[in-house]
């Protein structure tokens, strides 16, 4: 296993792991899909194989669990990583709705996720993160931007 199959089978096992009941509940969703879908059954066991990152383990993620561990828990880290490794980021389609009331509380919002970038830049510059961590930080940030700019566009501002 290369060290990026490696690393996206990790994440995708966090991913099943942070749902809740676990990755239990994540594969018993997985083998239901299948059932119903007509798919040729696979034992829990091999699953839990298929989702584990170790060298001992025989097992190798396939695709279509990944994308379903994503859809299952909403958590689309692996997809994140894999992007990055090819010099990617992801942006979500759905439109960057304003959250605050106006154009100054959305501004507000922006700065921590700002400063938290800049920070992870510097980090990285010092080796100490990852780019995927600087990348993860950069769409947050940028999502955040973008709210603000729809907000000052629309000027749709709710009064108190």
């Amino acid at each position: 296993m290369t060290d990026a199959e490696r690393k996206t089978t990790s994440l995708t096992q966090a991913a099943a792991q942070g749902y809740p009941g676990g990755m239990t509940a994540v594969v018993r969703i997985i083998t239901k899909d299948d059932a119903v879908a007509g798919r040729k059954a696979r034992a829990a066991s091999t699953l839990y194989g298929d989702f584990s990152p170790h060298e001992s383990s025989n097992g190798r993620l396939k695709v279509g669990d990944m994308i379903r561990v994503m859809q299952i828990t909403g958590d689309h880290e692996p997809l994140r990583f894999l992007a990055a490794l090819f010099g990617y980021t992801i942006s979500p389609l759905n439109p960057h709705e304003p959250d605050a009331p106006t154009l100054e509380a959305e501004a507000l919002q922006d700065y921590p996720d700002v400063v938290a970038l800049h920070r992870a830049l510097c980090a990285y510059r010092d080796g100490q993160t990852t780019m995927e961590a600087c990348l993860a930080l950069l769409e947050t940030a940028t999502s955040n931007l973008r709210q603000t700019f729809s907000r000052a566009i629309k000027g749709d501002e709710v009064r108190q």
